[in-house]
């Protein structure tokens, strides 16, 4: 029997952003388990504050880069226009890789609305100003679905399916997200999944930070 742990961070380990999709259909059934395990990530008192809006449409998913290309793209020339052409041909670096998604098989875009508790309403709004609590119900949910999307990259991973998480589009294209894709009210878009089976790219390993540089023991 194998060692739950060597599999798991041999999951862990292997698991790479992946940038080229086979032209190949993500089957539903697929998609379905890992939103599945997505939902069953921890949220800040089992709020679960999140929303998966699934993009199987490979129309829609060409639209939504070229739409959030373009936006980079007028960015840029404002910034070229202003006479910040250096910052403008960083931006368009940072666009290969913030805004590379229409080839996609299937997107998962991981949504939240502000954090709420019954800690949030007796305690919080009485302690913190107004400014302070708006804050908080917006970082409780990034920091909830955040831990849900990396189930979720994990699942794709355990299923054979190269994904990458992005933020571009939300940087880019927050109200055009909201509309497209039909968001429920009050939810934010907070990060676009893209994922399908991994092209002929192969996803190069990156380096990591060694354990003893960035871990302190108390003991």
């Amino acid at each position: 029997m194998h060692d739950p742990f060597e599999l798991f961070y041999d999951l862990v380990r292997n698991r790479r952003s992946v940038r080229s999709w086979a032209d190949e259909a993500v089957p539903r059934a697929d998609l379905e388990r890992m939103v599945d395990c997505a939902r069953m990530a921890p949220s800040d008192t089992n709020a679960q504050p999140w929303h998966f809006t699934v993009v199987s449409d490979r129309t829609l998913i060409r639209r939504l880069e070229a739409v959030t290309r373009e936006r980079f793209a007028g960015m840029a020339e404002r910034l070229a226009a202003e006479g910040r052409r250096e910052l403008g041909r960083k931006l368009r670096v940072f666009e290969k890789y913030a805004a590379h998604f229409g080839d996609a098989p299937a997107l998962v875009v991981v949504s939240g609305e502000p954090y709420d508790s019954r800690f949030m309403r007796e305690v919080f709004m009485e302690v913190l100003e107004p400014a302070a609590v708006e804050r908080l119900k917006q970082e409780e949910s990034i920091k909830s679905t955040a831990l849900a999307a990396m189930n979720l990259l994990l699942a794709a991973h355990a299923l054979g399916y190269g994904a990458v998480p992005m933020t571009g589009p939300i940087l880019a294209i927050p109200e055009e997200l909201k509309a497209l894709l039909r968001l429920p009210p009050g939810f934010e878009a907070h990060l676009v999944v893209a994922l399908g089976r991994q092209g002929a790219r192969a996803a190069a390993p990156v380096p990591r930070k060694e354990l003893a540089a960035i871990t302190t023991w108390i003991e």
